[in-house]
């Protein structure tokens, strides 16, 4: 299953680190032909793959997720074919463009796993073609297919990146095979870049995963994955066509609360977990104190509408904000991280976006227990012990 690593360890939300994985298959020396064509792999190891995930959890249930669905299987004819052409040093457009997904995940697998050990010629050359052929294919998929998690309601993030799949079949197989680790994940089909909502002009997967400050995404197949980062399939926001600035740029802070969120949900137990989730609460909460969020304002009285699309008011103008009741009855300001987030709820009924910090926020909600971040979403409650800014010095 592609939920398998290959001898690289990565960090959540940031570059892979350098590979010091402790299992490595034993490949011997590169096999030497006499011809081209004669390419003997008789000798050669294919990397195995480590076990689903590293983390031991105490609840863990096996179950039978059953058999990988076919079209994820290599036959061993084809990879030794695939092998051959790695060793001959033959990989091109035209022939690139006749292998499979899984094929082509394959072939940069064993480029990873045989890293350093002089086997290939070329290998960073042949890489950056097999890698150049996958991101094409991505920006023309027409649909693609991205793993949700049930406890948050958004994409589900491994490794600090979203799980997507062009076939729904392979995507299915994962849901299962993380059902054994108690994750609840759902299959939601989105719109690729190559799909007719993209070519008029709407945004796509990929830039809603901008506001979720989702950076990377894993590409994954069944047995093989890659991964690569939002920006190499779109442009960032201020390449756009939009004022930088306009709105609030709250990505950090909603990947860190994602990431917060799924681990409290998670119905496991495993060693540490306490430490876990206190270190990823107390990130987000640092990273909330430093974001700027719409508030749903109502302005009675002087206004003057700023080139940025914002609006100025003076000490004449009463401004309304609504309240929102939490499970016990209290009230809480309602804010967002972004404009996705605030039209959920505030699209219509004469509520203006209203962009204020986290200290503006203390000032405003004195009548209040706290706010609640994105109700419609996220929907995290904070209250006024939160609010207050961090003390300097």
């Amino acid at each position: 299953m592609g939920i398998f690593r290959f001898l690289k360890k990565e960090k959540a939300g940031g570059e892979p680190e350098t590979a010091t994985e402790t299992k490595q298959t034993d490949i011997g020396p590169a096999p030497e032909p006499e011809e081209a064509g004669e390419i003997d792999l008789s000798r050669i190891s294919w990397p195995e793959r480590p076990s689903i995930n590293p983390l031991k959890v105490s609840n863990q249930q096996t179950g039978d997720v059953g058999e990988l669905p076919e079209s994820a299987v290599i036959e061993d004819d084809r990879r030794d074919e695939v092998g051959t052409m790695l060793f001959s040093g033959k990989l091109n457009p035209d022939t690139l463009r006749f292998l499979s997904l899984q094929e082509l995940l394959l072939a940069m697998t064993v480029l990873e796993a045989w890293q350093g050990q002089d086997l290939l010629p070329q290998p960073e050359e042949q890489k950056r073609k097999l890698f150049n052929e996958v991101i094409n294919r991505i920006r023309d998929a027409k649909q693609m297919f991205v793993l949700y998690d049930l406890a948050t309601g958004y994409p589900f993030i491994e490794s600090g990146s979203a799980l997507l799949y062009l076939e729904q079949e392979k995507a299915a197989y994962a849901v299962k095979l993380y059902g054994t680790q108690n994750r609840m994940l759902a299959i939601r089909q989105v719109t690729g870049e190559g799909g007719e909502e993209a070519e008029g002009g709407s945004r796509t997967f990929f830039d809603y995963l901008y506001f979720l400050g989702i950076g990377y995404c894993i590409l994954d197949n069944g047995l093989y994955r890659v991964r690569f980062a939002r920006t190499q399939i779109v442009a960032e926001p201020g390449d756009w066509g939009e004022q930088k600035g306009r709105l609030p740029d709250n990505g950090p802070a909603v990947y860190a609360m994602l990431e917060f969120l799924q681990e409290l949900r998670w119905r496991v137990g495993y060693a540490q977990r306490a430490e876990v989730l206190k270190a990823k609460e107390e990130r987000m909460i640092q990273l909330l104190k430093q974001a700027r969020f719409i508030v749903p304002t109502k302005p009675e009285g002087p206004t003057e509408v700023l080139d940025n699309g914002l609006i100025r008011v003076d000490d004449r103008t009463r401004v309304q904000f609504p309240m929102m009741q939490g499970p016990n009855g209290e009230q809480f300001q309602p804010v967002f991280t972004d404009g996705i987030e605030f039209a959920k709820r505030f699209a219509g009924g004469g509520w203006l976006g209203g962009v204020y910090t986290m200290e503006g926020l203390s000032k405003i909600a004195t009548d209040k227990t706290g706010i609640i971040v994105n109700p419609d979403g996220e929907r995290l409650l904070l209250n006024m012990e939160h609010l207050r800014p961090e003390e300097k010095g």
